[in-house]
């Protein structure tokens, strides 16, 4: 849309929908245009799921939620070698099985199937057979990858009530490789910044990047946030934590509240201790969704305040 300063700009339009006392919803989308849609009840939540109605038609899509324990997971290092601190992960009592094949029915060994959120994963045996356990509850996306293949993804209703199988067809990619040069760090940091850029022409969130970052000067973590709207650092309330700083989002009426913070894609506790943890001269991208904003599947979680993704490379000279 056209903006008051004359320049363009890319919004998302976000429609919500309540179910009535027997769960039936109706929502009204663009026909044509591909459509994320998430629900939750209270604390229970569903995926991200992805659907495409046909102009001048309707849908049905029946979207399951379920809880879903998170759990600590031990630190994990970057690939600049500073630990990233340890992370949660959501797990359930749900359960996933299927297969993995070629187009032509041929089975794909060692392929990685995972929530497309990261919660669980495994890889196929001989008979390109799968098993993913600890599963929340509800409906998710979930994809397949192998080397050679170009990805899929399948939606999946975990329930307790009827087990669920998914079947994955890959379509096989032929390249003909002259010398291959390894550079995965480089290529990593590429695939990094390319979806960084894909979120933010989605037109939801706030986004700092190296060329506002440069210029910045910090000092400490702290003066980096003070760039971001809605975000601060406070003090805890307790004699017990009232040294210690915590981040807090202050936007929308419901009051300030603690993100979820993710960096460079992991999952962080809420007690990390950022500006401790994170030098300002390595963070070279920020991402931040408030609250009542479509937040990217990469970064679901059951926290409503919203998320703040933090991005850092080797420290600047």
């Amino acid at each position: 849309m056209l903006g008051r300063d004359g320049s363009m700009t890319r919004s998302t339009p976000i429609v919500d929908s309540y179910a009535n006392n027997e769960g039936w919803f109706t929502a009204c989308v663009p026909g044509g245009v591909p459509t994320t849609i998430r629900a939750s009840h209270g604390t229970d939540l569903s995926g991200s799921i992805d659907v495409a109605v046909t102009a001048h038609a309707v849908l049905r899509r029946d979207v399951y939620v379920g809880a879903a324990v998170a759990e600590f997971k031990a630190a994990d290092t970057a690939a600049n070698g500073r630990p990233l601190g340890d992370r949660i992960v959501e797990r359930g009592r749900g359960e996933l099985r299927g297969a993995v094949k070629t187009i032509d029915g041929r089975p794909i060994e060692g392929a990685r199937v995972a929530l497309l959120n990261g919660t669980g994963e495994t890889l196929t045996n001989a008979q390109g057979e799968f098993v993913l356990q600890g599963l929340p509850y509800g409906s998710h996306t979930i994809e397949a990858r192998a080397i050679g293949y170009v990805p899929a993804q399948e939606i999946a209703d975990i329930v307790e009530f009827r087990p669920e199988v998914a079947e994955f067809s890959l379509f096989e990619v032929a390249y003909l490789l002259d010398t291959v040069r390894v550079a995965a760090a480089r290529r990593m940091e590429t695939a990094e910044k390319a979806a960084f850029e894909r979120r933010r022409r989605s037109g939801t969130g706030f986004f700092l990047d190296e060329t506002v970052l440069d210029t910045l000067k910090a000092i400490t973590f702290k003066d980096i946030i003070r760039r971001v709207p809605g975000a601060r650092f406070t003090r805890g309330n307790t004699l017990a934590d009232t040294w210690r700083e915590y981040l807090e989002f202050t936007s929308g009426q419901a009051g300030p509240c603690s993100p979820m913070v993710y960096l460079n894609g992991t999952r962080l506790l809420q007690s990390a201790d950022l500006d401790e943890m994170i030098h300002p001269s390595s963070v070279r991208r920020i991402e931040a969704y408030y609250r009542g904003v479509a937040i990217p599947a990469e970064f679901a979680s059951n926290e409503t305040c919203g998320v703040l993704a933090i991005w850092t490379a080797p420290r600047r000279r």
